[in-house]
């Protein structure tokens, strides 16, 4: 067996240490870019949305180069996710790619036994003891929860260093330096040498940077790739950026799925206005918005043709209108031109930080007719 798997943000980095760990021969896809989507393009239905593009061009190119099992979450509900493992499998067949399958779903949907059947698969032609496979789930599980808390402190902290340029640098570098650990340890080593640098990155004195909320379709939100590096955007035009979604938060969603009912889970997101989920997240995802008091601005991101994504597009647009939110709306496709995109990304944030400007200025006026001082 050699087994393969889609690139998802930093799950591939983590799933290639699991499977060293577990002595499991594999291979990792190429990055995703024009090459990996090209050849997504070529073998996909022309309807499908951008992210399954990009895993089919990924799976493609690891069967070209030796592969024969593909590892794929997949979760069931209204959005096609709940049936791209079929849809890749047939996808695949057709381009010639005859892979076993070995689809990861959550326990809620297929249960813990069966879930425990589809994870033998992959030790069946090893001696891999149940000790170590726990192990290394465990290590590769905190892998990325530490992953993306060096993301996350990096996006918001951009916007308050005197070169924010800096914090992306310093991601970049970082994520290479992963790629090519050759263990778990090296890899938590090479975190906590991230950290402190970010740490040390000269501050701007009296930084009050525009703060922008990303949302959106899980694959669009945590694969760079599939949104045009939009945060990294976000962090050098020095804006404060918080992800709502990312690995670690899908994590945690599927384990508290798997033990809260659909039913309970609604009393913690009131308000959101959408009775049931709509797949992709969605409800949870106008939840973030409405409970969110701290960001100047909103951009959500979906792939052209995502169902779940229309419906809430639709419910931000009523936000728009009725309760003054500011909402950038980014569509991402094959056929997307990154110009228009920064243009209209600056645009965005530019208007951001002329509104804030202008509230600062009307908040310093009334202080000094309040107390009578220059505050």
């Amino acid at each position: 067996m050699i087994a393969a798997f889609p690139h998802l943000g930093p799950a591939a980095i983590a799933a290639a240490q699991l499977f060293s760990y577990l002595e499991i021969p594999h291979i990792v896809p190429p990055d995703n870019g024009k090459t990996t989507l090209e050849q997504g393009i070529k073998i996909s239905p022309e309807e499908m949305c951008l992210p399954f593009k990009f895993m089919a061009g990924n799976l493609k190119a690891a069967y070209d180069a030796g592969a024969d099992t593909a590892i794929m979450v997949a979760t069931c509900g209204p959005c096609r996710l709940g049936e791209y493992g079929e849809l890749l499998k047939e996808t695949l067949q057709k381009a010639g790619c005859q892979y076993q399958w070995v689809l990861i779903d959550s326990i809620s949907t297929i249960g813990l036994g069966e879930l425990t059947r589809r994870l033998r698969l992959l030790t069946e032609e090893t001696c891999i003891s149940r000790r170590k496979f726990v192990k290394g789930m465990a290590m590769g599980v905190r892998l990325i929860f530490k992953m993306d808390r060096l993301r996350k402190r990096a996006s918001e902290r951009a916007g308050y260093l005197a070169e924010p340029y800096e914090a992306v640098k310093l991601l970049h570098e970082t994520d290479e330096k992963l790629k090519c650990a050759g263990s778990f340890r090296e890899c938590f080593a090479l975190i906590r040498e991230a950290e402190k640098m970010l740490d040390i990155l000269k501050r701007k004195k009296g930084a009050d940077p525009v703060k922008v909320l990303v949302v959106g379709e899980i694959y669009t939100s945590v694969e760079a790739a599939a949104n045009g590096r939009l945060e990294e955007k976000l962090m050098k035009l020095g804006c404060s950026v918080k992800r709502h979604i990312d690995i670690s938060w899908w994590i945690k969603y599927t384990l508290m799925d798997s033990l809260v009912s659909d039913k309970v889970r609604r009393l913690f997101l009131p308000g959101a206005g959408l009775a049931d989920t709509v797949g992709g997240y969605g409800r949870e995802t106008i939840a973030k918005i409405l409970r969110e008091k701290s960001c100047d601005g909103i951009i959500k991101i979906m792939p052209a043709g995502c169902m779940p994504e229309i419906v809430t597009k639709a419910f931000c647009e009523k936000l728009q209108k009725e309760k003054n939110y500011r909402i950038l709306h980014l569509i991402y496709d094959e056929m997307s031109g990154e110009a228009g995109y920064e243009t209209r990304i600056e645009a965005f944030v530019d208007m951001l930080e002329r509104r804030k400007n202008v509230l600062v200025r009307n908040r310093h006026r009334l202080d000094q007719h309040r107390f009578g001082v220059d505050r």
